[in-house]
C-alpha cells in the first residue's frame, strides 16, 4: 500500500526571520509576494524539518535565526511545525532550534556554546534523534533516502559532489540484481562472490595484489643484468694461471719448513724453562686479575646499593606526584561541574519563570465566539459549540503541557541545587598534598663513597704483585738469536701471497652459483607474467562486471526517467571509460548547464521517481514557477506548491 502524505499547514516562528503561517490544499496551491518575503523560505524549512539541511548546498542546520542582527542568549527559539496527514492519520510535527549560550561568571558575559540545542516533537512527544529516525522508517521511507524523496535537488547536487555515492544510490533503488541478469561470463569471480565479498573489494585487492608484482617485474631486468655483468667478469680470470702460482708458494714454503725445523730441535731445552716461568706468571697475573675484581666489585656493591635506595625513594615520589596530580585533576574538573551546574541552575530557573508568565498567558485565553481562535474567520452559529469545545481542550492540553515541563523543570532544580551543595562543600575542603621524600642524605652518601674512590692500581695489594710478576719475567732465559730469520720472513711473505691467491681461486666456485641465481631469476620473471596475466584477467573482469551492472542499474533507472537521463560511465581522454554518475537532459546536455526551467523538470523527476520506489506520495515544491509559460507549467497529480514572484509586498496563498 502507498503512502499518502499531504501536508495541511505549515508555520514558521522566528526561523530565520520569519513567522509564517500557511494552510494547504491536497491539489494545487499557489504561493505569491515579493523577492525576500520568504516564499522559498517555506520549501527550506520543510526540508529542514526533515532532514536538518535546508537545501543541498547549506550546511546542516546553518542559518537558522535572524541573520540580520547579532545571536544572543536572548535570541527566540527558531521552530518551524507542520501538520500532516499520511493515509488519513493525521500528525503534527515540530522541530525547534534554540541557540545555546553558557554563562562565564568571572566576565558576568554568556559566551556561544559549539552547538545549539535542537528538539523534535510528534503530536507534542518530545523525541530523540533515534526515535525520530525509527519513526521515519517506520512511517516514511529509509531515513537517509528521504531527503531524495522530499527534493530532487538533493540527488542532482550529489551527482556533481560524489559520484560514487551517487552510483551507490541508485543501485539501491534499481531493485536486486542477479547473476542472470549479466550477460558477461564472470565465472572467475565467482568463488570471491561466494564468500560474500562485494566487486569493488575484490577490485581493490587485485589491485593491491598486482603492484608488489610490477615493482618485481620492473626491477628484474637490472638485478640479471648485474648478475650477467658479474658472471662475465669472472669468466676473465685466468685461474689456471693462478692454480700454478698457489702450487709454487706451496713448494717454496715447504722448502723453508725443512730448513727451521733444524734449528728449533736445538732449543727445545730453553723453550721448556721458559714455559715454567711463564706458566707462574700467568698464574700471579690471574691472581692479580682476581684481586682487582673483587676490589672494584666491594667499591661497586656499596655504589649500586645506594642507587637502589634512591631509585626506590623516586620511584615513590613519582607515585606521590602522580596521586597529587589526580588530586588536583579531581578538584579542577568538581569546579568545572560546579560553574556547569550553576550555569544549568541558572537556565532551569530562568526556564520555569518563562513557563509560569506561559502558564499565566494560556490561562488569560478567553474564547472569542465570533471568529475562529486559529484562522479568525468569521464562525457560523451551529460552529460555535464545536469551536469552543475544541477550544477550551487545546487551552487544557497547553495548560497540562506547560504544568508537566514545570513539574520537570522543578526536579531539575532540586537535583541541581543539591548538586550544587555537594560540589561546594567538597571544594571547600581544599586539596591535601602528600609530601614528597627527601633523598638529599642519600645523594652525599654516594658522592662521598666516588669521592673516596681509589684505582687499584694505585693500592699497595697491586704494586706488590706486579713487583713479583715483574722479577719473574726478568728471569726468564733468553733464546739464542735466530739465525734463520731472513727465512721466517720469507715465508711469511709467502704465506700472504697465497692467501691472496686462494682468495682469487675460490672465485671460480661463484661462476655456477652465478649461473643458477641467473636461471632462477629468469624463471622468476615467466612465472610473475603468468600470474600478472591472471590477476590482470581478473582485473578486467571485476571492470567488466562494474561496467554492466552500472549499464543494467542504468537501464533500468532511465526507465523510470522521461525528460531526463543518467549516464554512468564517461570517455576519458586516453579512450577509456570512467565510473561516473552524470544526469543529462533528453537532448543530451548536462545537468549544470541546463537551463533553469528544465532543472527544475529534472529535479521533479528525480523526486518523483525516488517516491515512486518507496510508494510514497509527497508535496512538491516548484520554485520559480514564473519562468514556465502556462503550456509548459508542470501540472502534477498530487499536492505540489508553485511558487511565484510578484510585486505584492504581503505573501499569498492561493489553493
Amino acid at each position: 500500500m502507498g503512502k499518502k502524505v499531504t501536508l495541511k499547514r505549515i508555520k514558521l516562528s522566528n526561523w530565520k526571520s520569519l513567522n509564517i503561517d500557511i494552510n494547504l490544499n491536497e491539489h494545487k496551491n499557489i504561493i505569491k509576494g515579493k523577492n525576500g518575503i520568504g516564499k522559498t523560505s517555506i520549501q527550506s524549512a520543510w526540508n529542514w524539518l526533515w532532514t536538518g539541511y535546508c537545501n543541498p548546498y547549506s550546511p546542516k542546520n546553518s542559518e537558522l535565526f535572524d541573520n540580520r542582527v547579532e545571536i544572543s542568549h536572548e535570541t527566540p527559539i527558531a521552530s518551524v511545525k507542520v501538520w500532516i496527514d499520511i493515509n488519513g492519520i493525521e500528525y503534527t510535527i515540530e522541530k525547534t532550534a534554540e541557540a545555546k549560550f553558557t554563562r562565564n561568571r568571572s566576565k558576568n558575559e554568556y559566551v556561544k556554546a559549539n552547538s545549539d540545542v535542537y528538539v523534535t516533537k510528534i503530536d507534542e512527544i518530545e523525541m530523540s534523534v533515534t526515535d525520530f529516525s525509527e519513526w521515519i522508517e517506520h512511517n516514511l521511507c529509509d531515513v537517509d533516502m528521504l531527503q531524495y524523496c522530499l527534493d530532487g535537488s538533493f540527488f542532482t547536487t550529489l551527482c556533481q559532489e560524489d559520484k560514487k555515492k551517487g552510483r551507490k544510490i541508485l543501485e539501491r533503488i534499481v531493485g536486486e540484481i542477479k547473476e542472470s541478469d549479466f550477460t558477461g561470463d564472470y565465472s572467475c569471480l565467482s568463488n570471491d562472490f561466494a564468500k560474500g565479498y562485494t566487486i569493488e573489494q575484490i577490485e581493490e585487492r587485485v589491485k593491491n595484489q598486482i603492484k608488489p608484482i610490477n615493482d618485481r617485474i620492473e626491477k628484474l631486468p637490472s638485478i640479471i643484468e648485474m648478475k650477467e655483468n658479474d658472471l662475465a667478469s669472472l669468466k676473465c680470470i685466468d685461474f689456471a694461471s693462478i692454480k700454478k702460482e698457489i702450487d709454487a708458494r706451496k713448494n717454496d714454503i715447504a722448502e723453508i719448513d725443512a730448513v727451521l725445523l733444524g734449528h728449533s730441535q736445538s732449543i727445545e731445552p730453553i723453550i721448556g724453562q721458559r714455559n715454567k716461568i711463564f706458566d707462574i706468571i700467568n698464574s700471579k697475573t690471574l691472581n692479580l686479575n682476581e684481586r682487582k675484581n673483587i676490589y672494584l666489585s666491594t667499591f661497586n656493591s656499596i655504589r649500586s646499593k645506594i642507587k637502589a635506595e634512591i631509585n626506590s625513594i623516586q620511584l615513590d615520589n613519582g607515585l606521590i606526584q602522580s596521586r597529587n596530580l589526580a588530586k588536583r585533576h579531581e578538584n579542577d574538573k568538581n569546579k568545572e561541574k560546579l560553574e556547569q551546574v550553576i550555569g544549568e541552575l541558572e537556565q532551569q530557573s530562568e526556564y520555569r519563570e518563562k513557563l509560569l508568565v506561559r502558564k499565566d498567558e494560556v490561562k488569560s485565553r478567553i474564547f472569542n465566539e465570533e471568529s475562529c481562535p486559529y484562522c479568525k474567520q468569521e464562525l457560523p452559529y451551529e460552529m460555535i459549540e464545536d469551536a469552543r469545545a475544541k477550544f477550551n481542550k487545546q487551552k487544557q492540553d497547553d495548560l497540562d503541557n506547560i504544568v508537566s515541563r514545570g513539574k520537570a523543570t522543578k526536579t531539575r532544580i532540586e537535583q541541581l541545587t543539591k548538586e550544587k551543595e555537594e560540589l561546594e562543600l567538597l571544594l571547600s575542603k581544599g586539596v591535601e598534598l602528600e609530601e614528597l621524600k627527601s633523598i638529599d642524605t642519600l645523594e652525599s652518601q654516594l658522592n662521598a663513597h666516588e669521592a673516596s674512590y681509589k684505582p687499584f692500581e694505585e693500592t699497595e695489594e697491586y704494586a706488590k704483585l706486579s713487583k713479583e710478576i715483574d722479577e719473574l719475567k726478568s728471569s726468564l732465559p733468553q733464546l739464542p738469536e735466530n739465525e734463520n730469520a731472513g727465512l721466517t720472513n720469507m715465508k711469511n711473505v709467502l704465506m700472504e701471497d697465497m692467501e691472496q691467491l686462494n682468495r682469487q681461486y675460490g672465485k671460480i666456485e661463484l661462476i655456477d652459483e652465478y649461473k643458477k641465481e641467473i636461471e632462477k631469476l629468469r624463471n622468476e620473471q615467466k612465472e610473475l607474467g603468468c600470474e600478472i596475466a591472471v590477476l590482470e584477467g581478473q582485473l578486467n573482469k571485476c571492470k567488466e562486471y562494474i561496467e554492466e551492472r552500472a549499464n543494467i542499474i542504468s537501464d533500468r533507472i532511465n526507465t523510470k526517467l522521461d525528460n531526463c537521463y543518467i549516464e554512468m560511465f564517461s570517455i576519458q581522454k586516453n579512450g577509456e571509460q570512467a565510473p561516473d554518475c552524470v544526469i543529462k537532459s533528453k537532448n543530451g546536455v548536462k545537468n549544470i548547464t541546463i537551463n533553469n526551467a528544465m532543472r527544475i523538470l529534472t529535479n521533479i523527476e528525480i523526486q518523483n521517481m525516488f517516491c515512486k520506489h518507496y510508494g510514497l506520495e509527497l508535496i512538491t515544491f516548484i520554485d520559480e514557477a514564473s519562468i514556465f509559460d502556462d503550456e509548459n507549467l508542470p501540472k502534477l497529480q498530487k499536492q505540489c506548491v508553485y511558487l511565484y514572484a510578484s510585486n505584492d509586498i504581503s505573501l499569498m496563498v492561493e489553493n
